[in-house]
């Protein structure tokens, strides 16, 4: 369910977005947001509360209701900021999504972003960046691991990283998936990351 709405979302930023081969808004102002809710309770963040932490401005793009296995309502409501595209798909691109259970608020579940690299040292190294910032300390990859290793001869390359918390004793009380991409689109190295989040009590 949730890619199909991330799928919908990248459809819809194929529409209205001037295209430019001018390089994205800085990656810094996302990596401190993302800095700021590594340790956020998820859960319990509403959309109420994004303009305080996300460095540019969202607009709702999309407010829907599913359902699950049990036929209880799952609400969502997706944020976005589409700030160019190639024509066929994101450049420059923040997306944002929340989700809920019942009559719940919607949490925030998921961050995607789409960023321009000059060359392939710069997308690795941006990829890392933007991976990172998103998951607790103890739990972040090491920038040598084997699976930052990226040649940029064979596209697109792509690595997930999965992380969780435990509790006293050792139990899940947070899961975490960390998804990173690499593609050349009309000659230009597009970085695409996405952080997602499960509560295993939920």
């Amino acid at each position: 369910m949730h890619l199909l709405v991330v799928t919908l979302c990248i459809a819809f930023f194929t529409v209205g977005c001037a295209s430019s081969r001018e390089a994205c808004t800085p990656a810094a102002p996302r990596v401190a947001a993302l800095l700021r809710l590594r340790d956020a309770d998820w859960q319990a963040f509403h959309e109420t509360e994004l303009s305080s932490v996300w460095p540019y401005r969202l607009s709702r793009e999309m407010s829907a209701s599913a359902s699950d296995s049990a036929g209880v309502p799952i609400p969502i409501a997706v944020f976005a900021r589409l700030e160019r595209s190639d024509g066929q798909a994101c450049e420059c691109c923040d997306l944002i999504e929340f989700t809920g259970k019942g009559n719940e608020l919607p949490h925030l579940e998921s961050i995607t972003l789409h960023l321009v690299a000059p060359d392939r040292t710069s997308a690795i190294r941006l990829a890392q960046e933007l991976v990172t910032a998103g998951i607790p300390p103890s739990q972040a990859p090491d920038p040598l691991d084997d699976r930052w290793l990226f040649s940029g001869e064979r596209l697109p390359w792509e690595t997930t990283y999965s992380w969780q918390l435990r509790d006293s004793l050792e139990r899940p009380i947070l899961l975490g998936i960390a998804e990173a991409q690499i593609d050349r689109v009309n000659g230009r190295l597009v970085v695409f990351i996405r952080h997602s989040r499960i509560d295993p009590g939920r």
